[in-house]
């Protein structure tokens, strides 16, 4: 059993690599906790928002001109401004004209650096299903955002494991059974939520599959026939939620945040509903990930992660893009803080 294959370390400094790994962790680290003190909250602990329309994620109607209460990291109450108590003396924030919507999901992240995290932040993004990155730091990065040391959405681990040969990027090599076990027991003991099983079979048998594959990607290149693919693509996941098949979003990197809602108005126009392509990045990836009691919609109790939007999702789902604050356990942040910090200029919205 082994790691990703040392691309571009020289011999003589093979030996001092993890310790050299371990000390740039450590250095990252100590900018994401700083980066935790730089944000700073428009709203933390105990608090209310007001007049807002509720996507609260479970399917139904918005509540209009609705009440969130918020203490602890959690949701305490929501419901329509008539019926919903506001305990006295609570700070309350005026949102009417807002929507607000759960934090989204991203089911396929490779978080590999720690800019990525006020990033996915800033567009709104509060969970990420991470599906290949280097053990140690990965697990630094989620325990530091666990712990609320750290700036960053809830980061949820798939742990990389590949057959004998050389593996890709943040993966475990297992060429044999009792490699395969040791892979599981390790994961298992750095508190991963999943694996994912990566061309265990190898390419032995099917070079002619490759061939073409290779044929296809050098010969046509161009951008109609990209957007031909683009909408191939629409089609089968049009059809797939036709036929019952669970839709979660999920972007495979690209630009952290942008690449998700970009994917969702991929969706909409492949035909889905904008509030199905909601569900797509909230509800559905917290029941897929077993975590629905906790997540993924607003409800009393639940994990206070959402995002108020300066536009309903729901009359166009580009107004995602919209984000005027987002909240990660009740901590309420502004885009155009966190956008420095991933080094991308602050504009306001979404690009």
């Amino acid at each position: 059993m082994h790691i990703l294959p040392l691309e571009g370390v020289r011999e003589d400094l093979k030996e001092a690599l993890p310790q050299l790994q371990l000390s740039a962790i450590r250095d990252r680290m100590a900018d994401l906790a700083g980066w935790q003190q730089q944000a700073k909250a428009a709203a933390e602990g105990a608090y209310a928002i007001t007049g807002a329309r509720i996507i609260d994620g479970q399917g139904g109607a918005p509540i209009d001109n609705a009440v969130m209460v918020v203490g602890g990291g959690r949701i305490t109450a929501i419901g329509p401004r008539a019926t919903t108590t506001i305990p006295g003396g609570l700070r309350t924030i005026d949102a009417r004209g807002a929507t607000i919507i759960p934090g989204l999901w991203d089911m396929h992240g490779h978080t590999s650096q720690i800019e990525w995290a006020p990033a996915y932040l800033a567009a709104g993004v509060t969970t990420v299903r991470d599906m290949g990155a280097e053990q140690p730091f990965i697990t630094a990065f989620r325990d530091a955002v666990a712990s609320g040391k750290g700036l960053g959405p809830r980061l949820l681990l798939a742990g990389l494991v590949d057959g004998a040969g050389e593996g890709g990027f943040g993966s475990t090599i297992a060429a044999t059974p009792q490699e395969g076990r040791a892979v599981v027991d390790r994961y298992h003991a750095a508190r991963f939520e999943q694996m994912k099983l990566y061309s265990l079979l190898g390419f032995s048998r099917a070079p002619a599959a490759l061939a073409m594959n290779y044929r296809s990607v050098t010969n046509n290149t161009d951008a109609a026939t990209a957007q031909g693919r683009v909408r191939d693509g629409q089609r089968m996941v049009k059809a797939l939620f036709d036929a019952g098949v669970p839709i979660v979003a999920g972007t495979d990197g690209g630009l952290p945040g942008h690449s998700l809602l970009r994917s969702l108005e991929l969706y909409v126009g492949a035909g889905l509903t904008p509030m199905q392509a909601l569900l797509s990045a909230t509800r559905v990836p917290a029941v897929a990930m077993g975590l629905a009691k906790d997540t993924g919609t607003l409800e009393s109790g639940k994990r206070a992660d959402f995002s108020v939007l300066d536009a309903d999702p729901l009359q166009d789902i580009s107004n995602v893009r919209r984000v005027r604050w987002v909240a990660t356990n009740g901590r309420l942040l502004s885009p155009s803080g966190l956008w420095p910090l991933a080094g991308f200029r602050a504009s306001g919205t979404m690009p």
